[in-house]
């Protein structure tokens, strides 16, 4: 923050990550007059949109695109008002569909894959000396991103996860961002994370890694699933069978051991790398 209002900066590029360690660290400064807030790389979140608002005076314009096709959707708060939690709609110059693997379009409210029709100028020429990678990306018409969105009746995009990163779950297929950003809803959560854990009947099921905010206790933490808020925004299998909750500390500084930790406790699959360490263990309840 001093660094911006030291050099007057206008414009800014902010991946969640950073907002959300932005937001933990409580910063303010009244030198800084930012014009403009680009962010990208993981999903937003309705919560962390609502703080950025209250901390800097304006909205972040979330992007979504990849090194093979950059930039194929976004937000733009001039141009349409921004739904919290939605990535946008296509960008100007790009046709931007939900289909299956097949590369068939979706009815609009289903969840699919986000393809990118072709030509477009943006678009990779190839994988380096990786001709079977190169055809696997392409279905019909389309660039297939290789993530899980769903358009919605006004065009607008919202991301569900990366197509490999699907949990399973007594049948119903979860994505871990709409169960992390449910998460973030509640006050006593700082951050949150969803694997998948293997299960003899559901065949995997949801775990949460929440991080607790300062000053509030591991027990208020867990108090984010009992409250019913999962329940009500996402559904009763949606919601994490087990959580393992991870106080605040001063020294916390970046994500590594979470990994360890998590495999430690036979956890396997996403685990966010901004969920970071402490010296104290992971409580599961």
């Amino acid at each position: 923050m001093q660094l911006m209002a030291d050099h007057a900066v206008r414009n800014v590029f902010l991946p969640p990550t950073a907002l959300k360690l932005m937001r933990l660290a409580g910063v303010k400064h009244p030198g800084v007059r930012l014009r403009s807030i680009f962010t990208g790389g993981e999903s937003l979140g309705g919560e962390l949109l609502d703080w950025v608002r209250a901390t800097f005076g304006i909205d972040a314009n979330e992007v979504f695109g990849q090194t093979e096709c950059n930039l194929a959707v976004g937000s733009n708060s001039k141009l349409f008002p921004i739904r919290p939690g939605s990535m946008g709609k296509a960008t100007p110059g790009f046709d931007v569909r939900i289909v299956d693997e097949r590369g068939e379009e979706q009815p609009r409210g289903s969840r699919g894959i986000i393809g990118v029709r072709q030509p477009n100028p943006v678009t990779m020429i190839e994988y380096w000396k990786n001709p079977d990678a190169t055809v696997k990306k392409y279905a019909g018409e389309f660039l297939l991103t290789g993530d899980l969105g769903i358009q919605d009746e006004d065009g607008y995009f919202w991301y569900v996860s990366r197509e490999d990163d699907v949990i399973t779950t007594a049948g119903y297929r979860v994505g871990p961002s709409e169960i992390e950003h449910t998460l973030m809803k509640h006050p006593a959560v700082a951050m949150s994370a969803v694997v998948g854990i293997p299960d003899p009947v559901s065949h995997r099921i949801d775990q949460g890694l929440d991080r607790a905010a300062p000053g509030l206790c591991a027990g208020r933490c867990a108090g984010a699933r009992d409250s019913g808020i999962c329940e009500g925004a996402i559904g009763g299998a949606r919601v994490p069978a087990f959580r393992a909750i991870h106080r605040h500390s001063a020294d916390d500084r970046d994500g590594e051991g979470v990994a360890a930790r998590a495999k430690g406790a036979g956890v396997t699959g996403r685990v966010a790398a901004a969920f970071p360490p402490s010296r104290e263990n992971y409580i599961l309840n």
